[in-house]
Protein backbone atom coordinates (compact mmCIF):
# COMPACT_ATOMS: atom_id res chain seq x y z
CA UNK A 1 0.00 0.00 0.00
CA UNK A 2 2.50 2.55 1.16
CA UNK A 3 4.69 2.25 -2.18
CA UNK A 4 1.46 2.46 -4.60
CA UNK A 5 -0.03 6.12 -2.82
CA UNK A 6 1.77 9.52 -3.15
CA UNK A 7 1.15 11.76 -0.19
CA UNK A 8 -2.19 13.24 -1.03
CA UNK A 9 -3.52 9.85 -1.77
CA UNK A 10 -2.83 8.04 1.75
CA UNK A 11 -4.24 11.62 3.57
CA UNK A 12 -7.58 10.81 1.55
CA UNK A 13 -7.45 7.24 2.72
CA UNK A 14 -6.77 8.22 6.44
CA UNK A 15 -9.48 10.78 6.11
CA UNK A 16 -12.60 8.46 4.46
CA UNK A 17 -11.22 5.30 5.85
CA UNK A 18 -11.91 6.79 9.24
CA UNK A 19 -15.49 7.80 8.76
CA UNK A 20 -16.35 4.09 8.47
CA UNK A 21 -17.01 2.25 11.57
CA UNK A 22 -17.01 -0.97 9.71
CA UNK A 23 -12.92 -0.24 8.86
CA UNK A 24 -11.76 1.60 12.08
CA UNK A 25 -10.91 -1.59 13.85
CA UNK A 26 -9.34 -3.19 10.40
CA UNK A 27 -5.72 -3.50 12.23
CA UNK A 28 -3.65 -4.16 9.32
CA UNK A 29 -5.98 -1.47 7.28
CA UNK A 30 -4.31 1.16 9.83
CA UNK A 31 -1.01 -0.56 9.90
CA UNK A 32 -0.33 -0.14 6.47
CA UNK A 33 -1.76 3.46 6.15
CA UNK A 34 0.42 4.37 9.57
CA UNK A 35 3.40 3.28 7.59
CA UNK A 36 2.76 4.80 4.24
CA UNK A 37 1.93 8.23 6.42
CA UNK A 38 5.34 7.76 8.34
CA UNK A 39 6.83 7.48 4.74
CA UNK A 40 5.32 10.37 3.60
CA UNK A 41 4.95 12.34 6.77
CA UNK A 42 7.87 15.35 5.41
CA UNK A 43 5.97 15.74 2.47
CA UNK A 44 2.32 16.24 3.10
CA UNK A 45 0.83 19.84 3.00
CA UNK A 46 -1.68 21.40 5.15
CA UNK A 47 -4.53 19.59 4.71
CA UNK A 48 -2.93 16.59 4.18
CA UNK A 49 -1.70 17.16 7.83
CA UNK A 50 -5.13 18.29 9.19
CA UNK A 51 -6.77 15.01 6.87
CA UNK A 52 -4.30 12.62 8.60
CA UNK A 53 -4.59 13.73 12.09
CA UNK A 54 -8.32 14.28 12.71
CA UNK A 55 -8.71 10.82 10.72
CA UNK A 56 -5.96 8.84 13.13
CA UNK A 57 -7.34 10.75 15.79
CA UNK A 58 -10.47 8.32 15.40
CA UNK A 59 -8.61 5.36 15.40
CA UNK A 60 -8.38 3.93 18.76
CA UNK A 61 -5.50 1.45 17.95
CA UNK A 62 -3.12 4.72 16.88
CA UNK A 63 -3.52 6.97 19.56
CA UNK A 64 -0.90 5.96 21.46
CA UNK A 65 1.58 5.51 18.55
CA UNK A 66 4.42 8.14 19.45
CA UNK A 67 6.25 7.48 16.27
CA UNK A 68 3.28 8.40 14.49
CA UNK A 69 2.17 11.26 16.42
CA UNK A 70 5.80 12.53 16.75
CA UNK A 71 5.97 12.72 13.01
CA UNK A 72 2.52 14.24 12.31
CA UNK A 73 3.42 16.84 14.73
CA UNK A 74 6.78 17.79 12.98
CA UNK A 75 4.48 17.52 9.74
CA UNK A 76 2.08 19.72 11.83
CA UNK A 77 4.43 22.57 12.18
CA UNK A 78 6.24 22.39 9.39
CA UNK A 79 3.51 23.01 7.34
CA UNK A 80 1.52 25.54 9.88
CA UNK A 81 1.83 28.95 8.59
CA UNK A 82 -0.05 27.55 5.58
CA UNK A 83 -2.90 26.28 7.36
CA UNK A 84 -6.30 27.24 7.04
CA UNK A 85 -9.01 27.99 9.56
CA UNK A 86 -10.66 24.93 8.99
CA UNK A 87 -6.21 22.89 8.89
CA UNK A 88 -6.39 24.57 12.28
CA UNK A 89 -9.72 23.30 14.19
CA UNK A 90 -9.06 19.84 12.90
CA UNK A 91 -5.80 19.86 13.77
CA UNK A 92 -6.64 21.25 17.65
CA UNK A 93 -8.93 18.75 17.78
CA UNK A 94 -7.33 15.59 16.56
CA UNK A 95 -4.43 16.20 18.41
CA UNK A 96 -6.16 16.68 21.53
CA UNK A 97 -7.34 13.00 21.51
CA UNK A 98 -3.46 11.90 21.91
CA UNK A 99 -2.90 12.15 25.50
CA UNK A 100 0.49 11.22 24.76
CA UNK A 101 1.09 15.08 23.10
CA UNK A 102 2.18 16.74 26.14
CA UNK A 103 4.74 19.30 24.23
CA UNK A 104 4.04 22.28 25.48
CA UNK A 105 6.09 24.72 22.75
CA UNK A 106 3.60 22.36 19.94
CA UNK A 107 0.61 23.82 21.56
CA UNK A 108 1.83 26.95 22.17
CA UNK A 109 2.59 26.98 18.68
CA UNK A 110 -0.94 25.64 17.55
CA UNK A 111 -2.59 28.29 20.46
CA UNK A 112 -0.84 31.46 18.51
CA UNK A 113 -1.68 30.18 15.10
CA UNK A 114 -5.32 29.41 16.35
CA UNK A 115 -5.34 33.15 17.39
CA UNK A 116 -4.21 34.41 14.09
CA UNK A 117 -6.76 32.19 12.32
CA UNK A 118 -9.55 33.16 14.77
CA UNK A 119 -11.53 36.12 12.51
CA UNK A 120 -12.05 33.40 10.16
CA UNK A 121 -13.11 30.83 12.05
CA UNK A 122 -16.76 29.57 11.68
CA UNK A 123 -18.48 28.73 15.05
CA UNK A 124 -18.40 24.68 14.28
CA UNK A 125 -14.77 25.86 13.71
CA UNK A 126 -14.06 27.60 17.47
CA UNK A 127 -16.43 24.79 19.21
CA UNK A 128 -13.56 22.24 17.36
CA UNK A 129 -11.14 24.62 18.86
CA UNK A 130 -12.83 25.00 22.45
CA UNK A 131 -13.59 21.20 22.51
CA UNK A 132 -9.92 20.20 21.97
CA UNK A 133 -8.24 22.85 24.06
CA UNK A 134 -10.04 22.14 26.60
CA UNK A 135 -8.57 18.46 26.31
CA UNK A 136 -4.95 19.47 27.16
CA UNK A 137 -4.09 20.20 30.79
CA UNK A 138 -1.81 22.55 29.81
CA UNK A 139 -4.00 24.89 28.02
CA UNK A 140 -6.40 24.89 30.76
CA UNK A 141 -5.24 27.71 32.75
CA UNK A 142 -4.17 29.96 29.55
CA UNK A 143 -6.36 33.73 30.31
CA UNK A 144 -5.46 34.55 26.92
CA UNK A 145 -6.46 31.64 24.79
CA UNK A 146 -9.97 31.15 26.89
CA UNK A 147 -10.64 34.94 26.29
CA UNK A 148 -9.88 34.89 22.60
CA UNK A 149 -12.07 31.56 22.38
CA UNK A 150 -14.66 33.23 24.04
CA UNK A 151 -14.91 36.41 22.54
CA UNK A 152 -14.61 34.48 19.08
CA UNK A 153 -17.63 32.29 19.74
CA UNK A 154 -20.61 35.26 21.30
CA UNK A 155 -19.70 36.66 17.54
CA UNK A 156 -20.97 34.24 15.47
CA UNK A 157 -24.35 33.33 15.00
CA UNK A 158 -25.91 30.51 16.19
Amino acid sequence: LQSELNHQEVANCVNGFSKVDLVLEDHSLWKSLRAAALTLSGFLNPQEVANCVSGFAKVKLLREDDTLWGALQDAALDVLEGMSPQHVANCVSGFSKVVLLTDQSFWAALKMKTLSSLRQMSLVQVEACVTGFSQVEGMLKDRDLWDALGKAAAKRPL
